[in-house]
């Protein structure tokens, strides 16, 4: 990113991990996601890369906004903050729909992924 960070924040945590908002000294903020250690029996991929996948393909599709994602791996996803200002829920319900309404070649993702803790 190549920009100092002023300040750091811990804004969440659970079993699966820490949640950081990020500020830098030229006023942009960003959320750090950071794994937990624990693997997944099965050997999933980490949740963090199916996360980053995920919001790929929602951003692909031209739907809903989503954060541009400026780092990921299987410990850490760095996203673009987008702010709640005043939500417009009719506008989010219409790009919902519009979102579920997306076809892709077969039923499911394109790879084994997680809702929540849940593979």
């Amino acid at each position: 990113m190549g920009q100092r960070l002023s300040r750091g924040a811990k804004i969440s945590s659970s079993e699966w991990g820490e949640v950081f908002l990020l500020e830098t000294e030229e006023g942009r903020s960003f959320v750090l996601k950071l794994a937990s250690m624990l693997t997944h029996p099965l050997g999933l991929q980490s949740q963090l890369v199916c996360a980053a996948k995920s919001l790929l393909e929602i951003k692909n599709s031209k739907t809903i906004r989503v954060p541009e994602i400026l780092y990921a791996d299987e410990n850490a996803l760095v996203l673009e903050l987008i702010s709640a200002s005043s939500p417009n829920w009719e506008g989010l319900s219409r790009n919902l729909g519009a979102l579920h309404k997306v076809k892709g070649r077969s039923f499911g993702f394109t790879s084994p992924n997680w809702i929540g803790g849940t593979p």
